[in-house]
């Protein structure tokens, strides 16, 4: 009957179950927030910790966030990973749970509100709005606690009105006794554990491969001090992985942003992919988020550079086969979907080795571009002529009454506009119009020379590229571009020709050809 019940359980369930058991540290904070919770009147508002990766921050919020529904709390978590860094985006993330007005937050039912805000070096765009202007529009007992890799800026000292309000932490490694306590609740033998303590420093990622290592038969003798210990560990465990397919899933999870069980089984050719996903899940450097799973960071770095160190063959045929499923993909999807297909499709170009690269990957996936309106026309002028000139403005003012359409602008998180870029349609432009424009008229005529379109057929050119800060160089408004451009692949009927036009297009060749472009 025990297996009966435990079997009907949710495998989340069990995971959540199996994470609260094998918990150990970060007692202080636990308490400090319990304490908050049981208070009607906390003594502070904001707990701000901050470490490393792989110190264990999203785990510690995993722990909290426990504490406070049990506390009857209404709980709310925010990741900066999946969060563009924008004051419209984290407010349409919060009112999924708690009511926003422009007089304040609250949660519904009037429970106690807890906010867990984990990756939170992802929304430092918008640290001053959260600080001044969302945080303070929570109820005054309100709990937020923000994780990040970074201490908070200097501003949250200075503003004064914090004070008592505010408590940073600097999260360290786990101490000796910790590490046992740690390593007893996974089931590793007991004379190992003093050499693993030495071993990680009580570093907690490094502590929990090593323990899996241990636990799938792997050697822990041996010396593994040296600069990259985690490097070590996770070759390490590829050594003890239980099968060739097993580790095929692992790889296909670092190298695409999110793996889904749809995902592994085209890739890895299987019939039932449910037992290499549940495998892949319970990985302690594994998380699952809305979308699938994805490894932490210093994980997949390693996981990616071992393959394509040890076997390139290989991690080309699971690159490619990544990438086909999700370029079949688009075809059937519209709207947001299709553009989150194709922030994964750009993501796993994101290592290739030799290979420049027009992607600022720091804010890919951050910033989506938006169509350019009426107002916008004087911005869009002023960037043309600040970055290109009188002739080039003087063009731009020209697309842009004419096809206005084709223009998108990309916003800071304060909803100024950073870049923008134009998109023209030439197959419906007049010949005056492509004579007065010799890049246009340049496009235009290759492709009648080269392939001359068909009746009905289309003809397009991104035009202007310009982002305020960095022109051409990898940014926010480079980001945007594929996002739309791929979307007019799909859309376009009869699309014969798409021009894109840099002031260095030499400099992105082979970037272009191995994107098949």
């Amino acid at each position: 009957m025990e297996g009966t019940a435990r079997s009907s359980l949710p495998l989340g369930d069990l995971l959540n179950s199996r994470r609260r058991r094998t918990y150990v540290g970060r007692q202080g904070e636990r308490e400090l927030v319990r304490a908050a919770l049981e208070s009607a009147e906390p003594q502070w508002s904001v707990l701000y910790v901050h470490g490393p990766g792989g110190i264990g921050k999203t785990a510690l919020l995993d722990v909290l966030a426990e504490t406070a529904a049990e506390a009857g709390a209404s709980v709310v978590r925010l990741d900066g990973r999946r969060i563009a860094p924008s004051s419209s985006a984290v407010l349409d993330a919060l009112r999924d749970t708690v009511e926003v007005s422009d007089v304040g937050v609250i949660a519904r039912g009037m429970e106690r509100l807890c906010i867990l805000i984990d990756t939170y070096e992802a929304l430092a765009p918008i640290d001053e709005w959260m600080r001044t202007q969302l945080l303070p529009r929570l109820p005054a007992t309100a709990l937020t606690v923000i994780a990040a890799r970074t201490p908070p800026g200097p501003q949250w000292r200075a503003d004064t009105a914090w004070g008592e309000l505010l408590r940073v932490v600097s999260l360290r490694n786990l101490t000796p006794g910790e590490c046992r306590e740690y390593l007893r609740t996974v089931a590793v033998p007991p004379p190992l554990h003093e050499r693993m303590c030495q071993v990680t420093h009580g570093h907690p990622l490094a502590l929990s491969l090593l323990a899996d290592v241990a636990s799938r038969g792997g050697e822990v003798t041996a010396d593994p001090l040296t600069p990259d210990l985690l490097g070590v560990l996770m070759r390490r465990f590829l050594d003890a992985v239980p099968s060739p397919r097993h580790r095929r899933a692992l790889e296909v999870c670092a190298l695409a942003r999110v793996t889904t069980e749809t995902l592994l089984r085209d890739v890895l050719a299987l019939d039932d992919a449910h037992e290499v996903f549940a495998w892949l899940r319970q990985l302690s450097f594994v998380d699952a988020g809305p979308e699938g799973l994805f490894p932490h960071d210093m994980a997949r770095d390693v996981l990616d550079a071992d393959l394509r160190w040890r076997d390139l063959d290989t991690y080309t045929q699971v690159f490619h086969r990544v990438w086909r499923h999700l370029r079949d993909r688009l075809t059937s999807s519209t709207g947001r979907e299709q553009q989150r297909l194709i922030f994964d499709l750009k993501f796993v170009f994101r290592n290739l080795p030799g290979v420049l690269s027009p992607v600022d990957w720091q804010s890919w996936g951050h910033h989506y571009p938006e169509p350019a309106r009426a107002q916008d026309r004087e911005t869009i002028i002023g960037l043309a002529r600040s970055h290109e000139g009188a002739e080039s403005a003087a063009l731009a003012a020209a697309w842009f009454a004419r096809q206005p359409d084709g223009f998108y602008i990309v916003r800071r998180p304060d909803g100024a506009p950073r870049g923008f870029f134009g998109l023209i349609e030439l197959s419906r432009a007049s010949a005056d119009d492509l004579a007065a424009d010799p890049g246009a008229a340049a496009a235009w005529n290759f492709a009648r020379t080269q392939s001359p379109p068909r009746e009905g057929e289309t003809i397009t050119q991104t035009r202007f590229v310009i982002d305020d800060d960095a022109y051409q160089d990898p940014s926010p408004t480079m980001n945007a571009i594929p996002i739309i451009t791929m979307q007019r692949y799909l859309c376009t009927p009869a699309l014969s020709w798409d021009f894109v036009t840099l002031a260095e297009p030499d400099r992105w060749n082979e970037y272009f050809a191995v994107a098949d472009l």
